[in-house]
């Protein structure tokens, strides 16, 4: 199997995460709201249970993520 990528992409009011082959092809993603009131070491966990899920609902490990903000 080929490389699987993580995206990320870190807003005010939502994260959104994406999976993705070496050819670009996605392979699932999903959307939760960022919950930034809640302080930056709530908003880091919230991304690596958001990264963590989409790999586990593929049977995947991403090699690399990628992160806008």
């Amino acid at each position: 199997m080929s490389n699987i990528y993580a995206g990320v992409d870190l807003g005010g009011t939502m994260l959104k995460c994406a999976l993705a082959g070496e050819d670009g092809e996605i392979l699932a993603e999903r959307s939760v709201p960022t919950e930034s009131h809640e302080g930056p070491d709530h908003v880091l966990k919230r991304i690596a249970e958001l990264v963590k899920d989409l790999a586990k609902s593929k049977d995947v490990k991403p090699a690399a993520l990628g992160m806008g903000v």
